[in-house]
């Protein structure tokens, strides 16, 4: 038997608009290394956090990237 519409959704409900509904994109600038040049020495620009993250911590890796 096919489950109606009314049987689905609570009618007494109310979306909880104390949480968001949304990611926090910018978690990232928390991490450790973040604008930090001190264990790498920002190789063309590039700071600790990124060179960890997106070149597996390899600074030679960056000498190409524009």
């Amino acid at each position: 038997m096919p489950i109606k519409f009314d049987e689905l959704f609570d009618d007494d409900f109310e979306p909880d608009y104390d949480e968001p509904d949304y990611d926090d994109y910018n978690s990232w600038k928390e991490e450790e290394g973040w604008g930090s040049y001190e264990k790498y020495g920002g190789p063309n620009g590039w700071d600790d956090f990124t060179i960890d993250a997106a070149f597996d911590g390899c600074p030679d890796a960056v000498w190409n990237i524009d």
